[in-house]
């Protein structure tokens, strides 16, 4: 790669599931302190490096994760001008649902995020 003159250009994200699955090990309902300590490891790994957060919602356990959850885990990343990347499976009923919370992501954090709104009117569109 080197003689050829090109890069390899990596943005690695940190894994909200991964987070999840650190503090707790899955499944649903966190209490205050979890969620605290995951906002922690979230800071560390965008100190360490990462350039956001990647969430894939249909899949557990991030599929246990409420607006609320994933607001406070993304505090962090409108500090530091990072990514919040949410992610879907297409699978049929869900592709609606997985895009409902990214416009309020947007608007409580500030981290960079592209709009969906486009995304949603085409799928509202094909599907009603």
């Amino acid at each position: 790669m080197e003689s050829a003159g090109t890069s390899v250009n990596i943005a690695l994200l940190v894994g909200q599931a991964s987070v999840r699955i650190a503090v707790m090990g899955g499944g649903d309902g966190l209490p205050p302190e979890q969620v605290a300590e995951m906002q922690r490891l979230v800071e560390q790994a965008l100190q360490q490096g990462a350039f956001g957060m990647s969430v894939g919602l249909t899949l557990v356990p991030s599929s246990f994760a409420d607006t609320n959850e994933l607001i406070a885990l993304a505090e962090s990343l409108g500090r530091h001008g990072r990514l919040y990347v949410q992610h879907a499976r297409w699978w049929a009923g869900w592709h609606a649902r997985a895009l409902e919370g990214a416009p309020d992501m947007r608007s409580h954090q500030g981290a960079a995020a592209p709009h969906p709104g486009g995304v949603r009117r085409r799928t509202a569109a094909r599907h009603l």
